[in-house]
């Protein structure tokens, strides 16, 4: 059957388009904007981050290896202070505030200040090279604490007025700081101990070389030190002349300028 009302397809008419027509219908049109979210923050490590807390322990280093090269013959830690040898109060004094263990490292009369130190449970590093340098001791003692100590008070054996009420409150600022170091100043001039977070500084500690000191460190950090400041001279009134020991003997116990 034919169906007459059809037409062939060659015959049906084409209307041309219009170019105006053509040319709108290819504009492009924009992309549909998706909402977006807030903007990640910059974050770049700053001393203002909190610091890991500890989960180790915080260990006490007494430097007690020295010369004593400006007392002039007698070595000054073995000296009576108030009825005791003198090593054996800063010693007290870090034993007290809880740290724990601590290593004194000795040198020079080792064996005589073992026996002053009688009693007090501490432990013990030889720097047999003490004549070189305080970095040897102070490599000595960071080599002798365990691998679970995670910071450190590094105190000098010639603080016969380091006191433990100071040590604790130096102690507590280390835990609360964003800081690695922490240093107390008196009037100004910085003392002892001064407190590191092994985790940053084990490696630069065990680097010291002749008598490069900690305070090379804090030199290099200014950023992650923290200063605290305390109203007692005893982290400042060391004993290094016959006259800081005769001022300390006497109970004068101003710092020395």
């Amino acid at each position: 059957m034919v169906f007459s009302c059809l037409r062939p397809a060659e015959s049906w008419p084409l209307k041309p388009m219009p170019p105006e027509a053509l040319a709108s219908g290819l504009k492009s049109r924009p992309a549909a904007q998706l909402p977006s979210g807030p903007k990640a923050p910059d974050r770049r490590p700053t001393t203002d981050d909190p610091r890991p807390k500890l989960r180790g322990s915080l260990a006490g280093l007494l430097l007690a290896a020295g010369a004593s090269a400006r007392m002039g013959g007698p070595n000054k830690l073995l000296l009576p202070v108030e009825g005791e040898p003198l090593v054996r109060r800063p010693a007290r004094a870090l034993l007290e505030a809880g740290l724990r263990p601590v290593v004194v490292v000795v040198g020079r009369d080792a064996e005589a200040v073992r026996q002053a130190l009688e009693g007090l449970p501490v432990l013990f590093a030889e720097n047999p090279d003490f004549s070189e340098g305080m970095a040897g001791s102070l490599r000595k003692g960071v080599e002798a604490l365990g691998s679970d100590v995670e910071a450190v008070a590094i105190a000098l054996g010639d603080l016969p007025d380091l006191r433990a009420p100071v040590v604790r409150r130096l102690v507590a600022a280390f835990h609360d700081a964003a800081q690695g170091i922490v240093v107390p100043v008196h009037e100004g001039r910085r003392g002892h101990p001064v407190l590191l977070d092994l985790r940053r500084y084990r490696g630069e500690l065990l680097a010291l070389a002749g008598d490069e000191g900690a305070r090379s460190i804090l030199r290099r950090h200014p950023e992650e030190v923290l200063e605290v400041a305390v109203e007692d001279p005893g982290v400042t009134a060391d004993v290094d002349t016959p006259e800081e020991y005769e001022r300390i003997r006497q109970g004068a116990r101003a710092p020395r300028p």
